[in-house]
């Protein structure tokens, strides 16, 4: 299967957050005695223990964790280089690990009057409103080229209208009426050829 397994160590104790008054099988400790609680609470490795009932590896499993970003990648990155480093040396096939662009967020879609003379002709007058964020893992892609896929289907119609947009927010026209549904789906494409999932069909409903 080719996986690469990577370790990550939270290393910050105010970035842990634990849970001493959970029930006993969920982690909490406060069935055990004072010392015995004191020991759990200051122990930064849980030993080595018989599964699956030791309270200190229940404590620490159901603890939470705020997870550091920058060290995280750091992780990641170090994984990256070595698998990619093992797979150049053991194959000649081509085993190049390739980070996809996650969902747009917050989709965003509304039928809105595109021009300011209300007398213009209704069919002449509607646009379609949408709006989105960017994937949230963008942030942490080489991107050279960022482009979205938007598809819009009338409702009740088989035919499907496909764009592409270097922009967040567009009003778009072509085909468009006041008294329609329209389904709308909307995809980021990085560089050209690493295509995200399409986030969940929005439906636009006249208002």
């Amino acid at each position: 299967m080719k996986l690469t397994y990577a370790a990550w160590r939270n290393t910050q104790v105010e970035n842990t957050v634990t849970h001493p008054e959970y029930p006993p099988h969920l982690g909490g400790i406060q069935h055990l005695n004072n010392e015995r609680q004191r020991a759990i609470m200051n122990s930064d490795e849980v030993p080595l223990h018989l599964c699956c009932k030791d309270p200190q590896w229940l404590f620490r499993i159901y603890q939470d964790t705020f997870v550091d970003v920058s060290t995280f990648l750091e992780t990641m990155k170090d994984a990256i280089s070595k698998r990619t480093h093992s797979t150049q040396t053991s194959t000649s096939v081509d085993t190049e690990l390739k980070l996809f662009p996650w969902k747009v967020i917050n989709l965003t879609c509304q039928i809105v009057n595109v021009h300011s003379d209300k007398y213009a002709p209704e069919d002449t007058n509607a646009g379609l409103q949408l709006s989105w964020q960017p994937p949230w893992n963008l942030l942490y892609l080489e991107t050279n080229v960022v482009k979205y896929e938007v598809w819009i289907q009338s409702s009740g119609d088989e035919t499907v209208s496909a764009y592409i947009l270097p922009m967040t927010e567009y009003i778009f026209t072509e085909g468009i009426k006041h008294h329609s549904t329209y389904d709308v789906w909307v995809r980021c494409i990085i560089n050209d050829n690493l295509i995200g999932p399409f986030v969940s069909a929005s439906v636009c409903a006249p208002s």
